[in-house]
């Protein structure tokens, strides 16, 4: 890692270097809030969650994950489970669907404390928060940790493994005890994927580095084990008590990740990652590259290469293998590359660094400019033909201005100008004006635009009218293609429980497709209601009732 340090008046010159870790959790904070309140549950993934969520609440059964009364096996039920204890604990205060997303918000703070404390131990106390900055700053984080989504808590495993595997070098007991609990974190949060990775790390790090060459090691990986095990187990017994078959086609939703099934019938795409991880990963993928570049030929011998490396080659491997393939599925990489970019934002040559300084800048300038220009054709009508195009976008939204939104903008924009004209030139300058770009331009938008892209994302509007449009008396509600989004909405906002059509002889029948190929059933069925999201051309809903 390169030796170059700040001198010591340019660093008491800013209170931002001066108080690194608090900026660093003051910034963490103003990111991770945004966006989590004033808003419904967006599909795809959300809805989900939520339906599980609310299973559980009304239920009290954690161990068969449910939508709607029906078995739903995709993943484990611990964040679920999280998500619904907040929910209970916070119901007085806030809607179910906000107190439930705080869960994300929990992980997320979580992760960023377990990334810390790994550069801790690999770097020095004086750089880790650095590394905190480094994942705040991937531009992939931003929407998945604000989603309520179980790969928030799995990101969470890995990163409390990464920093057992550190930790093992000096506390090997308590080490081993992290590294269990962050396989069985992320095996109780989305399955197999966090096993088979950390799994395969832990047996390629002896032979790719000589510092866990040592009976300590060996330790450590007995006490992981025993760790490891209850996380691992007590779920799949409770479940296979309840009925074989359910563990059965959990195992199945598992492996169908690597080897095909419901959700993952898209075929392998070994290019995808190679495409998305350039920007899904920016910037802590190119200063990673760059610092291992710097230390090439001492990457065996350092732990701070040697651990975060031998990581990310497990975790691509199975994303190699991974079957139809997201961005979200790379989530766990950004915790040993954030660890990486801290030696490679130290070790940037001056032109480089100025390069990013003001890339920096002018990036996260021209974004606060063109937010609140928007904001200004939107809500206030000038200039008048973007209004018009906002508004042809989404016609149903009513513009309006209110102040406390306007002030909050406002010490946001002031906060960004502020964070400019107190950096000095340090080398941690270029990440911390990168990170608080991030930072102001998401809380920017999840400010000024929240209304506009929740009423543009959310379905509550078309459960709302489907519930308006049930006839009083009916027997049931067959359905034809309805996501388990839309079914898990229906079940928790209106009460209403659908069946796959041909199981029950029902009077009502809901059917959900796109425009030109939306299925329509034959004589005896009349259509008694239409509609869809605002704005949204392809997806539509129908509802008919029996002649």
């Amino acid at each position: 890692m390169s030796d170059s340090k700040p001198h010591a008046g340019t660093r008491s010159a800013s209170p931002i270097l001066a108080h690194p870790v608090a900026f660093t959790v003051a910034l963490c904070a103003l990111w991770l809030l945004p966006g989590m309140f004033g808003r419904g549950p967006w599909k795809p993934d959300e809805p989900e969650t939520l339906g599980l969520v609310y299973h559980i609440l009304s239920h009290g059964d954690w161990v068969v994950p449910a939508i709607a009364g029906e078995p739903w096996l995709q993943i484990p039920p611990l964040f679920a489970l999280t998500a619904a204890v907040l929910a209970r604990a916070l119901d007085a205060l806030i809607p179910l669907h906000e107190a439930a997303r705080l869960a994300s918000v929990l992980y997320a703070a979580l992760t960023f404390v377990l990334v810390g404390l790994t550069a801790r131990e690999l770097i020095e106390p004086g750089r880790a928060w650095l590394a905190v900055l480094a994942l705040l700053s991937c531009v992939g984080l931003a929407v998945p940790t604000h989603l309520l989504i179980s790969d928030v808590s799995q990101l969470t495993g890995f990163a409390l493994a990464l920093y057992g595997l550190a930790l093992s070098l000096r506390r090997p007991i308590w080490g081993g005890l992290a590294l269990g609990a962050g396989v069985g974190l992320g095996f109780m949060s989305s399955g197999l994927f966090a096993p088979a990775c950390l799994s395969l790390a832990a047996v390629l790090l002896p032979l790719a580095a000589p510092s866990w060459r040592t009976p300590r090691y060996a330790l450590c990986l007995s006490v992981a084990l025993a760790a490891a095990l209850p996380w691992l187990l007590i779920w799949p017994l409770a479940l296979y008590q309840r009925s074989p078959d359910l563990l059965q086609q959990a195992l199945a939703a598992m492996l169908g990740r690597f080897l095909g099934g419901p959700g993952y019938a898209e075929p392998l795409r070994p290019g995808y990652f190679a495409t998305a991880l350039p920007w899904f990963a920016f910037p802590a993928l190119p200063l990673a590259v760059w610092g291992v570049w710097v230390e090439r030929y001492r990457l065996r011998e350092s732990p701070l290469f040697a651990l975060p490396l031998v990581l990310c080659l497990a975790i691509l491997l199975a994303l190699f293998f991974t079957r139809g393939p997201r961005e979200l599925f790379a989530l766990p990489l950004l915790a040993p590359l954030a660890i990486l970019a801290v030696p490679g934002v130290l070790g940037l040559r001056r032109g480089a660094a100025h390069a990013f300084w003001w890339f920096s800048i002018l990036f996260g300038s021209v974004l606060v400019l063109m937010g609140w220009f928007e904001w200004c054709a939107l809500e206030l009508g000038f200039p008048g033909q973007r209004h018009r195009h906002w508004l042809r976008q989404l016609p149903a939204y009513v513009p309006e201005f209110d102040g406390r939104i306007f002030i909050a903008a406002i010490a946001l924009t002031g906060f960004w100008i502020w964070v400019v004209l107190r950096l000095r030139r340090t080398p941690e300058r270029p990440l911390i004006a990168w990170a608080t770009c991030v930072t102001v331009a998401w809380a920017l938008a999840f400010t000024l635009f929240t209304g506009y892209i929740d009423r543009s994302r959310s379905y509550l509007s078309v459960v709302t009218q489907i519930a308006r449009a049930l006839p009083a008396q009916y027997t049931c509600i067959a359905r034809t293609n309805v996501s388990d989004a839309q079914r898990a909405l229906l079940h928790v906002f209106a009460g209403i429980v659908t069946t796959p059509a041909g199981q029950r002889d029902c009077d009502v029948l809901l059917v959900q497709g796109e425009r030109p190929t939306l299925w329509a059933p034959g004589a005896g069925w009349d259509l008694i209601w239409e509609g869809a999201r605002s704005g949204d051309k392809k997806e539509r809903f129908r509802l008919y009732r029996r002649t």
